[in-house]
This record gives structure tokens, sequence and C-alpha cells, in this order.
């Protein structure tokens, strides 16, 4: 069996996109399936704001090989060109199943946060057409059907053996929380800093608690600005992108994670981000505002749920559960669940199994 990945150029040094969708692949492949990446490059910036043109990639200049069994797209939003190259492809390739991945539903807030209003408009209009052309949605959510085709749900997973394990931290006067992310207004982070703020400037808090923020995005000035404003520059570190050695460095004096704080901005409440599986990898401790699935159990004293709204951190609230740990080496007992949880030999199971019962 013979797979066409097709997916937008990421970036391997700054995208957690690259390493999940290279975790895909090679599941995949682990399971004795070929799978040939296609990489969809974008379109010249001035064709983009064409009323018919595409969002930023050019469909029509995808050509799938000829022993291709299956056909699998990751979602870049819905334009003309997308439904038309579909629309080809169904014609051509007519026994071929067409799967299309939706990483994130709904997304409809979050496009707004980050898109015009033509693309929102396009996608709008032009995601009715889908169910004509293709047999499955991969979703990361519960829905048994989004756009009017049926699902295969599955969770977010990750390489654990590719993640570094981070360095087991004796407990100390200093808390050292970290974020490591694409920063945008879904992460939340606002919500820590205001949590920070009542912390030091209202209640006086004596514990030392360190916010270190690793990455950029377009949410930054906005926290940038928080910080100045509420004199909290000793306690909020921006660092910037980072990544190899130097992010698996700040990673080792971490204590606690910070998944996302944001998720309900969007009306996202499901649990299963790639940095969640990230801090299971490495074996750190983190907070979120998603509710921890009942097959978290094992490992759920390490993971700390804060509402889903926008209230402010409970920065004492942090403290309290930084202590009841900090005597624990959570990493081993962690890292051995995430391989059983969300190892990418895992979680491709449901698609594996979908390809192997249509194809074979």
């Amino acid at each position: 069996m013979k797979v066409a990945y097709i997916s937008a150029k990421e970036d391997p040094e700054h995208s957690g996109v690259y390493k999940k969708i290279r975790g895909q692949i090679q599941g995949l492949k682990d399971s004795g399936i070929d799978v040939e990446l296609i990489e969809n490059k974008g379109i010249k910036r001035w064709k983009k704001a064409l009323p018919f043109s595409t969002r930023s990639y050019d469909w029509g200049k995808i050509d799938i090989p000829n022993d291709t069994n299956v056909i699998y797209i990751r979602y870049q939003l819905s334009d003309f060109p997308f439904v038309r190259a579909l629309k080809r492809w169904k014609r051509k390739y007519h026994n071929i199943p067409i799967i299309l991945e939706i990483p994130m539903y709904p997304y409809i807030n979050e496009l707004k946060e980050i898109s015009n209003g033509i693309t929102l408009f396009r996608d709008r209009f032009y995601s009715r057409y889908i169910h004509k052309y293709v047999d499955r949605i991969v979703t990361f959510t519960s829905h048994e059907e989004i756009l009017g085709v049926k699902t295969i749900q599955m969770v977010n997973g990750i390489e654990v053996d590719n993640v570094k394990p981070k360095k087991p931290l004796k407990k100390r006067d200093q808390i050292n929380i970290i974020a490591v992310a694409l920063v945008n207004f879904s992460h939340g982070y606002d919500r820590l800093i205001e949590g920070m703020k009542e912390y030091y400037n209202v209640n006086k808090g004596k514990k030392n608690v360190v916010f270190h923020l690793v990455g950029e995005g377009s949410a930054l000035p906005k926290l940038k600005k928080m910080v100045i404003d509420d004199g909290l520059e000793k306690h909020v570190i921006f660092y910037g992108f980072k990544s190899g050695e130097e992010l698996d460095q700040l990673y080792d004096q971490a204590d606690i994670g910070i998944d996302v704080l944001g998720g309900h901005r969007k009306g996202d409440f499901w649990f299963g981000t790639l940095k969640s599986r990230e801090y299971l990898s490495k074996g750190l401790p983190f907070i979120t505002e998603y509710e921890v699935p009942d097959n978290l159990k094992p490992i759920q004293k390490y993971i700390l749920k804060v509402p889903d709204d926008e209230s402010p951190v409970d920065i004492k609230e942090v403290i309290r559960f930084y202590e009841r740990i900090a005597e624990e080496d959570p990493t081993k007992d962690m890292r051995d669940f995430a391989k059983g949880y969300c190892d990418v030999s895992v979680v491709m199971k449901p698609l594996i199994d979908h390809l192997k019962g249509v194809v074979l």
C-alpha cells in the first residue's frame, strides 16, 4: 500500500507540526505502509489577494504518483483551487480513498484571529463541498462527523524516543515554569501573567515563581507590555526562539510546564495538544485548562487542572501543586506512560486499521 501524504512545507527548526508529520509518516512506515511526502509550497504574496485565488498553496501543481493507493491531506483551509483539486483527483482516481486530516476543530475562532475576512469567507463557502470528494476526516476530537464526513478519531502523537528526558531537580526556593510555543491568543499565557500580578502586587507573595516563555508569535507584544505595566520583569523572562541543546537546557531547569490556558477562546475543550505530549515525554509536570481524561489517571498527580475560563491562574495553587510533587522524580513514570499513550506507534492504529480495511 502506498500513501501520498500532502502537507504544507514546514520548517523543521521552528515547527512542532514538522515533528508531528515526521512521526505520523514513521508510524505508517513501521506498519509496512509506503509513504511519499508531497510538500505543498506557497504561492507568491500578491496572488493571495485575488478573490478566487488560493489562500496560500498551488494545488494545481500537485502530481499524485500513479501507484498511490490512498491520498492523505493535512488540511490548510478550503478555497476554490483546493476543492477543484479534490474533484480532479476523485475523478481520476475514483477508487482511491481521500482522507483529510483537520488538526484542530472547531477552528473558526482561531481563524478569525490569524486571517483576514477574505480567507474566512473562502473557507466557509468552499468547505461545504468537501463531503463530495473526501471519504474520511481524521480528527483529534470526539466528533463523529465533520463537514458532513465521517471521522477517524485519533489523539495527537509524538515520537517519544526522540524527545530527550529532562534532568530531575530537587526541591528549591525558586519555582521555574516554562512554556514553549508559537504564541497566540489561544495559549492563554496572559492568564498566568495576571495570576502573577495578583500574587506579587496584591497578595505580596513571598515564594519566587519565575515564568520562562520561549518562542515568538502574534501574542508576544501584548504579553511583554503586560509584564512591564505590572512590574514583573524579574519574574517573567522572554527568550525568543530556542531549539536543540539551548532548549533542552531550559527544560532541564524547569519544574512545571504550561499547556494551553486559552483553548476555550476558540471553543476547544479537548485534551490533546502536541505540547502536552512533549511534556509527558520529557517527564515534566504541567498545568492545563483541559479536563484530564480518565485514562491519564496513572500520572494524573503530575497534571494541575485550572478553570477553562478567563480567571487568572492561582499562583498559590501552583505552589501547592509544586510542593506536592517536588520530592518525587516523575520522569520515568511520565515517560513510560507516554510510550503507551501517545507514541506514534500507538496513536496511528485507528488510521492504519482503516487504511488496511479499505485498501487491502
